[in-house]
């Protein structure tokens, strides 16, 4: 138990000193404590740099170590102001965290050039009469110190490329499974309303070739076995979408000069359907003639399903750049039993319109019947970016 709330204890702090390490503020955090470090040493030893003027000297302290909050965006600037910062004051960490910064962005030049400085002024600080640099530490151990950084540096990378592998490997693993599971649906669905969609045909087909049947049956059979044929070719491009989302497009609405066969399948169910559409509305964008589609396909679902046998108007005209699209159906001639649906179809149409930035509006009338009415502008709203605090 005690070993347990151990790791519990250092899995919560690893996990806080990465929030930290990835937070937007953590080079302005880092740049306020190698401040709090280097100028409290400046002022202590004003006389380890080549700058002895002590204000010179803090002021080039003080903004080398600002330039800390720009060592991603900027590692050239940086780096070059932890040279001033050393050359000026003999103050290390500033470039210490240059080495870092340098090797964690995989510059090389860069990383040189933060040995190459420290080494140049070690080897040349004796030939400065009166000067005491770096307190003639051997040059060896004043190296040392400076690949330390680095090395940590290549530490923290093989260990983020270690965990983009794992995430990787895991995301890999997640898309496998969905992908097991889509396939699984994908089955089930086939299983159930494909053979189900193929009894209906088969059904209508006997029907036809029986003796005996007249015309006006016959005539019903094919509606029947055409819609079949429509039903199971978009449950094929359905079940593809399931199986490989990325790979196959959803079927595209057709134009309003597209409608007649739809519109001829419903009058062959016995729907009596008349539809105006303006020449102006063909010459709409096909985005909005395509949605007008749509709005028509679940008007003319909603008729069928709660009014059978209700005379049905469609209507599709053009203002200006609006496209106006509406259903009208009567009261069903007489009471029935409204065929099941799932009851989402009008939220979903309402979705899309408002997201297409036109409006719709879905109504029973006075008179038993219902009004299904949309407004759809030829050009879709324009949202402002949001910004990250």
């Amino acid at each position: 138990m005690l070993h347990q709330s151990a790791r519990r204890v250092v899995a919560y702090a690893e996990d806080r000193f990465l929030a930290l390490a990835r937070s937007p503020r953590r080079d302005l955090l880092l740049a306020g404590v190698v401040a709090a470090v280097v100028v409290p040493s400046t002022l202590l030893r004003p006389d380890l740099g080549l700058v002895r003027e002590p204000w010179l000297n803090l002021l080039t302290v003080l903004v080398g170590t600002a330039a800390t909050v720009v060592r991603r965006e900027r590692p050239a600037a940086f780096t070059c102001a932890a040279c001033a910062v050393f050359l000026a004051s003999g103050q290390h960490l500033p470039l210490y965290v240059a080495t870092y910064t340098a090797v964690r962005l995989r510059l090389p030049w860069l990383t040189l050039l933060t040995l190459a400085v420290p080494v140049a002024a070690w080897t040349t600080s004796r030939s400065f009469a009166g000067l005491d640099l770096f307190e003639q530490r051997p040059v060896l151990n004043e190296l040392g110190e400076l690949l330390f950084p680095g090395l940590l540096g290549l530490a923290v990378s093989a260990q983020q490329t270690a965990e983009r592998s794992r995430r990787a490997q895991w995301e890999s693993e997640a898309r496998a499974s969905e992908l097991d599971e889509r396939t699984r649906i994908s089955a089930l669905v086939h299983d159930g309303v494909g053979h189900r969609i193929s009894l209906m045909s088969l059904q209508a087909a006997s029907i036809e070739v029986q003796p005996g049947t007249d015309e006006r049956t016959r005539r019903k059979c094919w509606a029947i076995s055409d819609a079949a044929a429509e039903a199971m070719e978009e449950l094929r491009v359905a079940l593809d979408m399931l199986r490989r989302p990325a790979a196959v497009a959803p079927p595209a609405e057709p134009l309003l000069d597209g409608l007649e066969p739809l519109l001829r399948t419903y009058r062959a169910h016995g729907m009596p359907l008349t539809a105006s559409i303006s020449p102006a509305a063909h010459t709409a964008p096909g985005q909005a003639q395509r949605l007008c589609s749509r709005i028509l396909r679940e008007g003319l679902n909603n008729a069928a399903r709660h009014a059978r046998g209700a005379p049905t108007r469609l209507a599709f005209t053009r203002t200006g750049n609006t496209l106006h699209a509406s259903v009208d159906n009567d009261a069903p001639p007489a009471p029935h039993q409204p065929l099941p649906g799932t009851g989402r179809g009008l939220t979903a149409l309402a979705a899309t319109v408002t997201a297409a930035g036109g409006t719709l509006h879905a109504a029973p009338t006075q008179e038993g019947g219902f009004h299904l009415t949309a407004e759809l502008p030829f050009t879709a709203p324009h949202h402002p970016p949001t910004s990250d605090a």
